[in-house]
């Protein structure tokens, strides 16, 4: 939400690791697309491949691709998608052109990967299919062009090291499965003072600027809700809740949620000390008057 704001009035910002140079979307879309063309039998990766911007079918359309036939369960087929008549799929004109387009242009990509190395074979991909155009126009088109060039570079790096197309594409999926560590391509300068930085209380430790803002503070930190509750000195406590009035508690629930309670509350105190301290000048607080409890009160 922040960061379509800034987008749209055209400030410079940068954003402290976000979601990640490997899970971003046009990174995974493009990683599940050199999967494809050497697995052309993985429904997952052609799933993400369609509904992408590469092919841009709905999901009604992928519904419809996965109609059971023949007494069959509904599944994607893969192969028939790549391969069998397009008659035999009920998809509106818009859909299945789509889908000609796409099948064309895969089986041109398909002969090229025999022959061409990984930063090539990605290169011919980008212009195939239109790709910087199509990010120049997304919402984060800046930092999305900047992640294709930083992929066309890692590519180049693990084709160095003898890394096939295959193994390639399954090192950046798997990592978009974990943890963002990995900063996306940089769009603003790092020595750029001007740019907005967007981070977590926990990224700003030991940093600090001229300026913080502290937005949402008028939402109310997580309370304690799990049935089974745990505190070193009380020991375990159960809370079910019933459906009448009351919940269902054993004797320590009472003692037990107390204490994390008032354990949290100092958390999010510390936090929004650490939060404060971060600003050398000012600090902006996003404030209004609410009843239940919040990080203003």
């Amino acid at each position: 939400l922040y960061r379509q704001a800034l987008v749209r009035h055209g400030v410079r910002h940068r954003v402290v690791r976000g979601r990640g140079f490997y899970g971003a979307q046009e990174i995974v879309d493009l990683a599940s697309l050199l999967t494809l063309l050497t697995q052309p039998d993985d429904a997952f990766s052609l799933s993400v491949v369609l509904r992408s911007p590469l092919v841009g079918l709905r999901d009604a359309d992928w519904v419809a691709l996965a109609q059971p036939r023949g007494g069959a369960r509904w599944s994607l087929d893969a192969r028939a998608v790549l391969e069998a008549s397009l008659d035999d799929f009920e998809l509106p004109d818009e859909a299945r052109e789509r889908l000609r387009g796409f099948r064309e242009r895969f089986t041109e990509l398909r002969g090229a990967a025999r022959a061409l190395g990984l930063r090539a074979l990605l290169r011919l991909v980008v212009q195939r299919f239109g790709v910087r155009g199509a990010l120049a126009a997304s919402p984060f088109g800046e930092q999305a062009l900047a992640n294709l060039d930083k992929l066309l570079t890692l590519a180049s790096e693990r084709e160095k090291r003898g890394a096939s197309v295959a193994a390639f594409a399954a090192e950046l999926l798997a990592l978009a499965d974990e943890a963002p560590r990995e900063a996306e391509g940089e769009v603003v300068d790092e020595l750029d003072a001007d740019a907005v930085t967007l981070c977590t209380v926990h990224q700003a430790k030991g940093l600090e600027w001229p300026v913080v803002v502290l937005p949402d503070l008028v939402t109310a930190p997580r309370g304690e809700n799990s049935a089974v509750r745990f505190d070193r000195q009380f020991g375990l406590a159960l809370v079910k809740p019933s459906r009448g009035e009351e919940e269902l508690k054993s004797h320590s629930a009472a003692k037990v949620t107390a204490q994390l309670t008032r354990r949290a509350r100092a958390e999010h105190l510390r936090l929004l000390y650490v939060a404060m301290a971060r600003a050398r000048d000012h600090v902006v607080l996003g404030l209004r008057a609410q009843r239940v409890r919040t990080w203003a009160n």
